[in-house]
């Protein structure tokens, strides 16, 4: 039988309060809008960082909140600091990094020394490059 090995730095647990998304925000449309123009940076709430949201999110509850769906998404945040940079396709947004239009791959904050299956590293990040695959999705 095989044991999980704990983490060196396990990341700390967040809990979400239920936050009122805006009209029109939805899991199966996030997931549509994602795979029918590719872009693969999803648009979430993330955690507020100081006092300031990137522009087209606003404050609410200690998270920022997309204003509408057309808003290019960020890299989610699991602490309260700000990246150190941001990877190429991604630009600073109020020390977010938000994501170039037209860019077509998602990014996550990396921890420990791996990424998830089908990412690949990318400095601090794990990047999921755009397939054909997913753009036929």
């Amino acid at each position: 039988m095989l044991a999980a090995l704990p983490l060196a730095n396990p990341p700390p647990v967040l809990i979400a309060q239920a936050v009122q998304l805006p009209q029109g925000f939805d899991p199966s449309f996030c997931l549509s809008y994602t795979a029918k123009y590719c872009f693969s940076q999803p648009l979430i709430p993330v955690l507020l960082i100081g006092d300031e949201c990137p522009s087209g999110f606003f404050a609410s509850k200690g998270y920022c909140i997309p204003l509408t769906r057309d808003v290019p998404g960020v890299i989610p945040v699991f602490t309260r600091e700000r990246p150190p940079n941001c990877p190429p396709g991604f630009y600073r947004n109020n020390g977010y990094c938000q994501v170039t239009p037209g860019t077509k791959k998602s990014a996550l904050p990396m921890f420990g020394e791996e990424c998830p299956l089908g990412f690949y590293r990318e400095g601090h990040y794990c990047i999921k490059a755009c397939t054909p695959y997913t753009q036929l999705r």
